[in-house]
């Protein structure tokens, strides 16, 4: 699941997901908060990749993330935002509870692939090891 304001970074996402993940069910995109809190009500994602601000001034990526998380603490979440957050914010963000995964913009979609990988490999580790 992609949640994204901007269309094209958020068409550019969906592409480079599907790409990279073939055998994926869905790709699912999301362009506001409510769509976003609405869909993760009504499916189970494996993933969700958000924006932090999802309007001038919000912070609604926060409130998908947690959304996310209850549905089901198996979610990977990763958190994306750009030059607009204060450098201060970051260090916060980047230790929210249940935050897999912290991008900020702009980055290489093989860092993006790289991470999905990373947090893959490490949930299928933790499987296994119980």
């Amino acid at each position: 699941m992609i949640v994204e304001d901007g269309e094209l970074l958020r068409e550019l996402l969906v592409r480079a997901m599907r790409q990279k993940f073939p055998d994926a069910e869905t790709v699912s995109a999301y362009e506001d908060e409510q769509s976003a809190l609405k869909a993760i009500a009504d499916e189970d994602p494996d993933l969700v990749l958000t924006d932090l601000q999802l309007s001038k001034n919000g912070t609604e990526g926060i409130s998908v993330l947690c959304a996310a998380k209850k549905r089901s603490a198996d979610t990977s979440v990763i958190l994306m935002s750009g030059s607009e957050v204060r450098p201060e914010w970051i260090d916060q963000l980047k230790n929210e509870p249940g935050l897999d995964g912290f991008l900020e913009k702009p980055f290489g979609i093989k860092v993006l692939t790289d991470m999905i990988d990373n947090l893959t490999s490490r949930t299928s580790s933790e499987s296994v090891a119980t």
